[in-house]
């Protein structure tokens, strides 16, 4: 397999599986998850009674965050001689998921509005004060964005649907 990118299009990839992990997350809230990374990120920069702009720009970082992340896949596996795979972005994924539940833990030292006597509550190391379910759903919504992110830039690179820059 050749060892050329089109880093566009990793990017481009990225927000492809940031969607599909907001599709899932919003599922997973349906059947009682309290997780919420869109919340989590507009409520940093607005006040949470603002649902509108925090959902705005949560959203915003979040699609940023993908395209960053879905770029940083492709470029980590070529830095490590490895061709893209979704075996290798699952890696990667799991290791996101181990990462962003640690960082759950920090929010209540860190996020203007998370903590005791703050508009929400805090989540603990990998959310598991919101229930032990959301450490499990921390790590899958990782792995469905690692999942999706791969098979979309496998499928678009791999068949030359888009040009190699």
């Amino acid at each position: 397999m050749s060892m050329n990118a089109n880093l566009w299009l990793a990017a481009f990839s990225g927000i492809v599986g940031i969607i599909a992990l907001i599709v899932v997350m919003y599922i997973l809230r349906l059947v009682g998850s309290k997780v919420d990374f869109i919340e989590i990120l507009g409520s940093i920069f607005k006040d949470p009674s603002e649902k509108a702009g925090v959902f705005t720009i949560g959203l915003g970082l979040l699609i940023l965050y993908g395209a960053f992340w879905g770029f940083y896949y492709v470029t980590m596996m070529l830095g490590l001689s490895q061709p893209p795979s979704i075996p290798f972005g699952l890696i990667f994924g799991f290791a996101q998921g181990l990462f962003t539940g640690v960082m759950l833990g920090t929010l209540s030292t860190y996020h203007p509005h998370f903590g005791e006597g703050k508009t929400f509550s805090d989540p603990g190391m990998f959310g598991a004060n919101w229930g032990l379910s959301t450490i499990f759903f921390v790590v899958l919504l990782n792995l469905v964005f690692a999942f999706v992110t791969m098979f979309t830039y496998l499928h678009l690179y791999g068949t030359q649907l888009v040009p190699i820059l």
